[in-house]
Formats: structure tokens, C-alpha cells, sequence
């Protein structure tokens, strides 16, 4: 009989089962095999198990050479131990330093989109349909508009995929020939296709770039720093308020401060002036504000918001433009 340790291994039960498989006035032989991997626990503890039964013999049974007996000192066999332990360990590897994403993800689609097309592509806009909390990078190249948007669909997974991008604002992909583009421009002039887009922001190519779009002129200019001026006033106002525990009125001062600058930094960045600050928080506007979003968005949210951090941001903002 053959007996496989595959079991946790435990030196207090080698007689227990010896014992089960050679039983008393039993006449057959019996054949008890360990099997035991080499330069394992199992193996020192079988190792130390013989020792004993040697010392045990010598001692009780007077059998066997006493001083052949090998004996490892305490401090011997905890350095094993401690050694087994170290090495045994698998290597653990740092955890790879995941990808920075990039805070302007639809420009970013755009410049990697240029270049894996270079001169195939046209143009490429984010656009926001009427309808829907999402918006849609259309980006239109020369022709074979579906070889192409197989090549940009793993672009937009890394930049837009799950875990990377707002759930409430989900961003998709289109891709459309020139033909097919200059074709739908010409059936809306004709008054045949209704325009479902509110806003649109020109990525490629971009504002103030050779072929895009032309730079401010005076007027624009005029009238957004018109606007940061009432932010200004507006702020300034909230501030004094505030300092009077007078609360409702200086939450309105505030609220006042950021329409005023959401509509500059909509002029600025070539996007349609926000009507409220619901608005003026709200896609695309809402990508001007930046860093300063979750406070901005927070407190015109929010009932009773704190005064604090919004004051904070809108002086960071203001005082930025003003260098």
C-alpha cells in the first residue's frame, strides 16, 4: 500500500499513518511511501523527525552511534527558517504608474486623431445635440471614413472609455467623409435638415492655428473683457456682503459673478454665450471653467452652499486674466 502525503503535511501523524495501513496481527507486507518536494518545511520537518527517532534509539534503546547524530542549535535553525521565508516570497513587482489623462480629453482625441490621419484629416468639432447630456466628436476626413474611424476607435477607448470619462456626460465618436459633411451643410441651408446641435467647439483646426479659425476681433474682445469687468464688480460685492453675515444676498452676488464670467470665457473660447448659469456650468461651457468646475458647479447646485471656496476660485480665475 502506498500512502500520498498530498494533505498538509504534519510529522505529529507519520505514526498515525503508518498505523492505519499496517494494522495489528495483519500478515502482508506493508509499504508506507512519503512523498516530500526537496527544500521544503515538509522536508526539514522530516529531516528533524529522524533526528529525534535516532536520538530516541540511542537513548531509550541503546541503538545506533550517539555522537553521528547531527543537532542544530536554536539560533541555527531560526536563521533557516527566517531564510526559507525570505526566499520562498515571490517577487512583487511595482504596479505599473497609470496613463495621466490628459484635462482637455476632446483636444487631445484631436491632435492624436492628426497624427495617425496627417492630411486625410479635415476638420474635427465636439458637438452638443439639443437633446441628451452627451456630446459627439465628429471628425471628417477626405474619404474611407470607415477605415479611418476603425484606426481612431481605440483612440477614443483610451481617452473616453469606462473609468475614463464622466458617466453623466458621455462622449462618442462619429466619423464622416467630406462629401457626406458638405452634403448635410447644404440640405440645412436648404431648410431640408433641422439642425439638432445647440453648441459645437472647433478642434481641429484649432482657434488661432494656420487654417482655423480667425482670432478675436475688437468687438469680441471688447465685450468679453466687458464681462470679466461685471465678474469683477459682481465678486467684489459677494465679498462685502458676506463679511456682513449677509448671506442670501451675497450667494446671488456670486451667482451673478459666475454668469458674468461663463460668458467671457465662452467668448473667449469661441463657444454661444450662456443664457443662466445653469447654462454657464453645463456642457460645453462648462469645460472653460477647468479646475475651477467642481467648486463653480458645487455651489450653484447646492441650497445653502459655503461662500469660501467659490470666492476662492472665481479671485484665482479673475486675477489670472488680469496678468
Amino acid at each position: 500500500m502506498i500512502i500520498n502525503c498530498d494533505l498538509p503535511w504534519n510529522p505529529a501523524r507519520l505514526e498515525q499513518r503508518i498505523a492505519r495501513a499496517w494494522r495489528k496481527h495483519q500478515k502482508r507486507s506493508v509499504t508506507v511511501i512519503h512523498l516530500v518536494s526537496e527544500n521544503t518545511i515538509e522536508h526539514r520537518m522530516l529531516s528533524t523527525l529522524a533526528g529525534k527517532q535516532a536520538l530516541a534509539d540511542g537513548v531509550l534503546d541503546l541503538r545506533g552511534d550517539l555522537s553521528a547524530i547531527k543537532l542544530v542549535s536554536g539560533k541555527q535553525a531560526f536563521l533557516k527558517r527566517l531564510q526559507h521565508l525570505m526566499t520562498a516570497a515571490p517577487a512583487v513587482r511595482p504596479a505599473a504608474a497609470a496613463k495621466p489623462v490628459p484635462a482637455d480629453r476632446p483636444l487631445a482625441f484631436s491632435r492624436g486623431a492628426k497624427e495617425q490621419l496627417g492630411g486625410s484629416l479635415v476638420s474635427c468639432q465636439e458637438r452638443y445635440p439639443v437633446q441628451g447630456p452627451h456630446s459627439v466628436i465628429v471628425a471628417v476626413v477626405d474619404r474611407d471614413a470607415d477605415v479611418w474611424r476603425q484606426k481612431l476607435v481605440p483612440l477614443h477607448e483610451e481617452l473616453f472609455g469606462r473609468d475614463r470619462s464622466d458617466p453623466l456626460a458621455p462622449v462618442k465618436l462619429e466619423v464622416i467623409d467630406r462629401a457626406t459633411d458638405e452634403a448635410m451643410k447644404r440640405l440645412i441651408e436648404a431648410g431640408l435638415l433641422g439642425s439638432a446641435v445647440r453648441a459645437a467647439r472647433d478642434l481641429y483646426p484649432e482657434p488661432g492655428a494656420e487654417g482655423g479659425p480667425p482670432p478675436l476681433t475688437d468687438e469680441e474682445r471688447q465685450k468679453a473683457s466687458g464681462n470679466r469687468a461685471q465678474a469683477s464688480r459682481k465678486l467684489k460685492m459677494a465679498r462685502l456682503l458676506a463679511s456682513g453675515d449677509l448671506v442670501d444676498e451675497a450667494r446671488q452676488a456670486v451667482l451673478d459673478a459666475v454668469l458674468f464670467l461663463g460668458r467671457a470665457l465662452a467668448l473667449e473660447t469661441r463657444m454661444p454665450e450662456p443664457a443662466d448659469v445653469k447654462e454657464a456650468t453645463a456642457l460645453p461651457a462648462a469645460i472653460c471653467w477647468k479646475g475651477a468646475l467642481p467648486a463653480v458647479r458645487g455651489f450653484v447646485a447646492a441650497p445653502e452652499p459655503e461662500l469660501a471656496p467659490v470666492l476662492g476660485e472665481l479671485g484665482k480665475m479673475l486675477e489670472a486674466s488680469s496678468v
